[in-house]
C-alpha cells in the first residue's frame, strides 16, 4: 500500500556561532592594543566597542568619547555630565565577546562631582531608567576620587565572561551634587578576534513508504542563511 508523503519534522532555530574573521589560525584572545598610535595600551576594550549610549547626559554622544586611550585618562575633556540628577547610565555594545577584569573611572572637574557609586550589568541591553533600579547588578562598587588616574576596581571572577553588552550605572557623587561628571572610563581584559554570526536554519524532512517493505525513507530540505551581528543576511 502506497501512502502520500507526510511531513514529519519542521523546525526553525537560530544558532549563534563565533567565526574568526581571517580564518581559524588567528589568536583566540588577547589584551594587546590594535591601534598603532597606542601600541602599549592594555586598557583597550574601547577598541572593541561597537556603540555606546549615555542616558541622562547633557550630551549623549559624549559617552563613547570618554572610553578613550589610557594615556588621555587625565584630560577633563571630553567629559560626560549628568543632566537632571546625578545618575548616568552607559550602555556599551561590543563587536565580539569580551572578558572584563578591571575598571578604572576618573571624574572630571571639581572632585565633588566625581562619581562615588557604580553598578555593573552584564548582557542586559534592555535596561533603561525605568527598569535599572529594580534589577540586581552583576557587581557594585564604591569609587574613590581618582585624580591621579591610578585607582581601579577588580571584577568578580566568573561573572564578566562572554560580554557583548555592558551597562554601567553611576548613581551618586562625592559631594551630593546635582551633577555627576566623568572624564574617563577604562575597561581592561581579554577579547576575542572572532565575530558573532547568527545562523538561521530551516529544516523539513519528508518521509514516504517504499514500494517493497514499507520502510520509511526520507529526504531533507534545508535553507541556511548567515546573519551578521546586526541581523543582516550574509548568505
Amino acid at each position: 500500500r502506497h501512502e502520500a508523503p507526510v511531513a514529519i519534522l519542521a523546525q526553525v532555530f537560530q544558532l549563534v556561532v563565533a567565526m574568526p574573521p581571517h580564518g581559524a589560525g588567528e589568536h583566540g584572545s588577547a589584551e594587546h592594543s590594535h591601534l598603532e598610535s597606542y601600541p602599549e595600551d592594555n586598557w583597550n576594550l574601547y577598541q572593541q566597542m561597537e556603540a555606546c549610549e549615555c542616558l541622562n547626559a547633557q550630551e549623549p554622544t559624549r559617552g563613547a568619547q570618554i572610553l578613550k586611550p589610557h594615556v588621555h585618562r587625565l584630560t577633563d575633556e571630553p567629559s560626560a555630565v549628568s543632566d537632571t540628577d546625578p545618575d548616568l547610565l552607559f550602555k556599551i555594545r561590543f563587536t565580539a565577546p569580551v572578558e572584563l577584569k578591571r575598571i578604572m573611572v576618573i571624574g572630571a572637574g571639581d572632585p565633588r562631582h566625581h562619581p562615588s557609586k557604580m553598578r555593573c550589568f552584564v548582557n542586559m541591553p534592555e535596561l533603561d531608567f525605568t527598569s535599572v533600579h529594580d534589577v540586581q547588578a552583576t557587581q557594585e562598587f564604591d569609587l574613590p576620587v581618582n585624580q591621579t588616574g591610578e585607582a581601579l576596581v577588580h571584577t568578580v571572577a566568573g561573572r564578566f565572561h562572554g560580554i557583548v553588552h555592558l551597562s554601567l550605572l553611576f548613581t551618586e557623587n562625592h559631594g551630593d551634587e546635582e551633577q555627576t561628571k566623568i572624564g574617563y572610563i577604562g575597561l581592561q581584559g581579554p577579547h576575542t578576534h572572532h565575530q558573532r554570526i547568527a545562523v538561521d536554519a530551516t529544516y523539513e524532512q519528508l518521509c514516504t513508504h517504499d514500494e517493497t517493505g514499507g520502510t520509511l525513507t526520507g529526504s531533507h530540505v534545508g535553507k541556511f542563511s548567515q546573519l551578521d551581528a546586526g541581523g543582516r543576511d550574509r548568505s
